[in-house]
């Protein structure tokens, strides 16, 4: 965020103008939850210009009226002065990302992003069978996790051969509920 600063600061309870040597920013709020604003260590000079870094995720959409505590330093009939508690106000708008956010988005992958909503094949995953859940194994060609193969699905009873005791096993769970 860009923070300009005035060269004349005007005061309203003297109907004044007065020329400003430079505004401190001491404190912001009223800004988007989840954001952090990162204030110049020393006052900016009239005139000039401060980059405010912005970092953060913001917990909510909207328009935020920012609110800056400022101290203004001016030249009083040549003697210095200062003003405190003066209020600039910035407008900060957070609105839906609908792009999405590009990254892994595979939770055992070694460089997953909880805040990536899109996937953009980046996942990174570590070699080896220790990697895989239950029912698959590691294909080092694929680099990937593969449904571990099974000789033959209809094999019910595990004796090798599709046979009466699969179709028996078959039609005697015929009708039961599945858990």
């Amino acid at each position: 965020m860009v923070f300009n600063t005035t060269l004349q600061y005007y005061d309203s309870e003297t109907d004044n103008t007065f020329d400003i040597d430079s505004i401190a920013v001491n404190s912001v709020s009223i800004a988007p939850p989840g954001i952090d604003f990162f204030l110049p260590d020393s006052p900016v000079v009239a005139g000039t210009q401060a980059c405010i870094p912005l970092a953060g995720i913001p917990a909510e959409e909207g328009v935020f009226a920012a609110e800056f505590d400022c101290t203004v330093y001016l030249t009083f009939f040549g003697n210095p002065a200062e003003i405190t508690n003066v209020i600039y106000s910035h407008l900060i708008e957070v609105t839906p990302n609908l792009d999405g956010i590009p990254g892994c988005t595979y939770p055992s992958a070694t460089n997953f992003n909880p805040l990536a909503t899109l996937d953009d094949s980046s996942c990174e995953f570590p070699s080896g069978e220790s990697v895989c859940g239950p029912g698959t194994i590691w294909d080092e060609q694929l680099e990937m996790c593969m449904p571990e193969e099974v000789g033959c699905l209809a094999d019910i009873d595990g004796s090798g051969a599709v046979d009466t005791g699969d179709l028996l096993a078959l039609l005697g769970a015929y009708g039961n509920d599945c858990e």
